[in-house]
């Protein structure tokens, strides 16, 4: 209860005065925030580290998804080594998005958003088993979520009428917890803090519905002048609500099978040749740079009770099962070669394939905690994957989704 007047400082009679003047102040700050135009500055279908403010590619990849015509392929760090030929966008021509720190729950927001575009999806999910260790299995921090989920989604998220109110919530309490860390919070931000924390007591019932009141106001004034402003879905205000109801649906050329045994050979013929100067199973550079005398790595292992990460991922399989969308899982190892104790966080990801397969959903296992079970090339160093390892998670996309 402290904490929410003393975190916001304002009475609740100042909250009432600021709800009655509300509609001058809200003509006022969107007169000067009008609509851009937007233009396309990017190659699509391919890689994005992000959505970097631009709604165009938001709205291509709902379009994607929506019409199901090519693979959307969500990950972290993994997605970031564009070097490699055998990255999905390069075999399959279809969209890439991701880098450090996109976890469970980004992704959890992100398609929480897009919840009117994902019934005909085709949808890959890159899970690391570091997300579970550590730091990592804390969830996603606050920066990451912040730069994947704009106002834009949040908009798309909070008022979506197609979207469970039980995973509006947990957007929510996300935001409760965090809401120390954020910087001038934006209103829709504030509108999913004070639906949230107005639920925990009549004490906070009363005290916060106020607060609540005001922000959707403002926000469904914004959502309102959108709607009007828009022309077309390249044409919404920044960090607006996307107000299309569905899109023209395009086609990408047919892709062949690849050749994937020669394409195993070739890759594992060019790791011998970048690793050879070491034991590891790591890229030569990698290994003179980053590990070369140093201890073996050791997993700080996170219990399934304490592990938010892991509560993460099942909300979020939660979520793709309650909207019937076609995810496939691949779970990438760790290189056995450079952890002394992979071997605890197997019950961990025992876990997480339980919880797949109860939900049926199909994924494709790379993990192993034992180097006689691990092929030299499948990670170029201790968790990325290398060409011999995308080559492998192709062939199993491929199989699940073209087959």
């Amino acid at each position: 209860m402290k904490r929410v007047l003393l975190y916001h400082g304002l009475p609740l009679l100042i909250a009432c005065a600021i709800i009655y003047s509300l509609g001058s102040i809200i003509k006022a700050t969107l007169i000067s925030n009008d609509s851009q135009q937007v233009s396309d500055k990017f190659t699509f279908p391919g890689y994005f580290d992000n959505y970097q403010d631009n709604p165009s590619l938001e709205d291509s990849i709902c379009r994607t998804l929506w019409n199901g015509s090519s693979i959307v392929v969500m990950g972290s760090s993994e997605m970031t080594t564009r070097q490699f030929k055998a990255m999905p966008y390069n075999i399959f021509n279809c969209v890439g998005l991701g880098h450090e720190g996109n976890q469970c729950f980004s992704m959890y927001a992100q398609l929480c958003a897009m919840n009117r575009h994902i019934q005909n999806a085709k949808l890959v999910i890159i899970l690391s088993p570091g997300w579970f260790c550590g730091d990592d299995s804390k969830g996603s921090s606050t920066e990451s979520f912040l730069e994947f989920n704009d106002d834009r989604f949040l908009y798309n998220a909070y008022y979506s009428t197609n979207l469970d109110d039980t995973f509006k919530t947990y957007i929510g309490e996300y935001l409760k917890d965090k809401m120390p860390e954020i910087e001038s919070p934006s209103a829709i931000i504030k509108a999913f803090y004070y639906d949230d924390l107005s639920s925990a007591t009549i004490a906070h019932q009363f005290l916060c519905t106020p607060y609540k009141y005001m922000y959707n106001k403002y926000c469904m004034y914004k959502v309102g002048r959108a709607m009007k402003l828009a022309e077309n879905e390249y044409s919404l205000p920044a960090n607006s609500v996307n107000v299309k109801q569905e899109y023209t649906p395009y086609e990408l050329p047919k892709m062949q099978k690849p050749n994937w045994d020669s394409l195993y050979v070739l890759a594992s013929k060019e790791f011998v040749l970048k690793s050879n100067n070491n034991s590891l199973a790591v890229d030569n550079d990698y290994y003179t740079t980053r590990i070369k005398n140093h201890k073996l790595g050791h997993l700080h292992i996170v219990s399934e009770s304490r592990n938010k990460e892991l509560t993460d991922f099942k909300m979020l399989v939660k979520f793709l099962k309650k909207y019937n969308v076609n995810t496939y899982f691949i779970i990438q190892p760790l290189n056995p070669y450079t952890y002394d104790n992979l071997q605890e966080l197997t019950p961990l990801l025992t876990e997480v394939k339980t919880e797949l397969s109860k939900n049926s959903f199909t994924y494709y296992d790379m993990y192993t905690a034992d180097t006689t079970h691990y092929q030299k090339g499948i990670l170029t160093d201790v968790m990325h994957l290398g060409n011999l390892g995308w080559y492998k998670a192709d062939s199993a996309i491929y199989t699940h989704f073209y087959k």
